[in-house]
């Protein structure tokens, strides 16, 4: 279950990115504009710059399996996919490409210098990944040790992927690649650009808890909000 503080942080994240586009504010840069333009971002760059390449010639779908999901087609119905996401004006979405999951866009809930979104399948089929399951769900120690691994490694993952379904990306960067939210990837970013709130972290008792995580990406959002 998701503690108090995580479902306000969530509730604080969705409220930041409802409000991110109701402003006439048009910017290049995508922490900074208050308008989102409409289009398909074919590179990270292009997100970045609140510039999508592609602004017609597709339709977006909810994805009937799951309908946080969308897709995209281009004008003879073909599923567009080397595209890096996409804004329907209002929000934004990221193609689970970005982290190695088939392909679907998912929403991003709050953008900052540490991006966040959610995608609970994308996150339990990385956990069984990195557990040893390869694409195919077979287990790299053999067909019967796949069969009882994978089953095991991949309910593991939906479990964490309830518990815990963030993923970052960390604006600076240059490939725009995601990663899982946990103790690992947030105490990377604050060794490198914030050791005082990574003094704070460090003293945390839960720091794999999740209410725990979002406190710290939110704060140090809050701290470089202006990036």
């Amino acid at each position: 279950m998701i503690s108090r503080l995580g479902l306000l942080a969530i509730i604080f994240l969705l409220f930041s990115i409802q409000s991110f586009a109701q402003s006439d504010s048009l910017t290049d840069n995508i922490l900074t504009t208050k308008k989102l333009r409409y289009g398909i971002y074919r590179t990270f760059n292009e997100f970045k710059s609140n510039s999508p390449g592609i602004t017609s010639g597709f339709t977006i779908s909810i994805d009937s399996g799951e309908f946080i999901r969308r897709r995209l087609r281009d004008e003879k119905g073909k599923i567009i996919r080397r595209v890096y996401g996409f804004s329907d004006g209002l929000n934004i979405f990221l193609n689970a490409r970005v982290y190695d999951q088939t392909n679907y866009f998912v929403p991003i809930l709050a953008l900052g210098k540490i991006t966040y979104f959610e995608d609970f399948h994308g996150k339990a089929n990385a956990i069984a990944a990195h557990s040893g399951i390869t694409t195919a769900g077979v287990w790299t120690g053999g067909i019967i040790g796949g069969v009882v691994g994978g089953t095991l490694a991949y309910a593991h993952g939906q479990d964490m992927a309830h518990r815990n379904p963030g993923w970052i990306i960390y604006m600076p960067d240059d490939d725009g690649y995601a990663y899982v939210l946990s103790k690992k990837t947030l105490s990377s970013i604050l060794k490198q650009y914030d050791l005082n709130l990574l003094a704070e972290f460090n003293r945390e008792k839960n720091q794999n808890d999740f209410a725990t995580l979002m406190k710290y990406l939110i704060e140090f959002n809050q701290k470089n909000s202006n990036w």
